[in-house]
C-alpha cells in the first residue's frame, strides 16, 4: 500500500521539497526509501546521458550505471525489476529545467525490461538496460508547462553545439527514431536535439544525411 503523500500530477517540487515528501536521498537517479518503502525514478531531460522517452503511453526508462554495460542486478535496477513481487510502490519525476521535478504519478513496471545500446559517461557505446513504465492511474492528465520543454531544449542545444562531429554523429545514430509527445497547451512532439543539431551541419556541407 503506497503512503499519503498528497500530490497530484503536474506537480512540481524542489529537490529538496521530494527529499522531505518522500523521506529520501538528495542525489541519484533511482532514490529508494526504507521509510516509506519507495523508490523515486527521476528521469533529468536537461541531461544528456540517459535516453529516457515515452512511446505511445508508456515510459522506457534507462536503468542505473554511467559507465559500461548495465546489469540488472545493480543496485536499484534489481529493486525495480523485481518491483511486480515486492510491496514497494515506485514513482516517477520528470525534469525539464533545473530543480525542477514534475510530478508524474505512482508507475509499475509494465513490459520486460529489454537491452539497448546507447553512450556512456565516456561517449562509448554500451547495453543498458530499459524498463517500460505505466502510470497507475492511466486516466490522469499530465500537463507539462511549454516553457520547461522549452528550457530543456535550450540546454540541450547548447551541449549539442559543443560536441565534435563524430560525437554528434554517435548521439544522432543512437537517438529514438519516433518521437514522444507531451500535453502543453496543445500536443507537441520532442525532437532529438543532436539529430537536428548533426542535420544543420551535414546540410552546410555537400553530402546529404538520411536516418532510416
Amino acid at each position: 500500500m503506497s503512503f499519503e503523500h498528497g500530490l497530484q500530477p503536474s506537480d512540481v517540487l524542489t529537490n529538496q521539497e521530494l527529499m522531505n515528501t518522500f523521506k529520501c536521498a538528495m542525489v541519484g537517479r533511482m532514490r529508494f526509501s526504507h521509510r516509506t518503502n519507495a523508490l523515486v525514478l527521476i528521469s533529468d531531460h536537461t541531461k544528456s546521458l540517459y535516453d529516457d522517452r515515452w512511446i505511445s503511453n508508456e515510459f522506457h526508462y534507462t536503468g542505473m550505471g554511467q559507465v559500461g554495460n548495465q546489469s540488472l542486478d545493480y543496485s536499484q535496477n534489481k529493486k525495480l525489476y523485481h518491483s511486480t513481487h515486492t510491496n514497494m510502490t515506485v514513482y516517477l519525476f520528470e525534469v525539464f529545467t533545473q530543480n525542477q521535478y514534475v510530478f508524474q504519478g505512482e508507475v509499475y513496471l509494465s513490459g520486460t525490461p529489454y537491452q539497448e545500446e546507447q553512450l556512456d559517461r565516456n561517449n562509448e557505446l554500451r547495453l543498458v538496460w530499459v524498463f517500460p513504465l505505466s502510470l497507475k492511474n492511466e486516466h490522469d492528465e499530465i500537463l507539462i508547462p511549454t516553457e520547461f520543454l522549452e528550457s530543456r531544449e535550450n540546454i540541450q542545444e547548447k551541449k549539442a553545439k559543443k560536441l565534435t562531429q563524430d560525437e554528434l554523429m554517435k548521439r544522432a545514430s543512437r537517438a529514438s527514431h519516433k518521437p514522444g509527445s507531451r500535453m502543453v497547451v496543445t500536443k507537441g512532439y520532442e525532437r532529438d536535439v543532436y539529430v537536428s543539431e548533426y542535420v544543420k551541419r551535414r546540410a552546410n556541407g555537400t553530402n546529404q544525411f538520411y536516418i532510416d
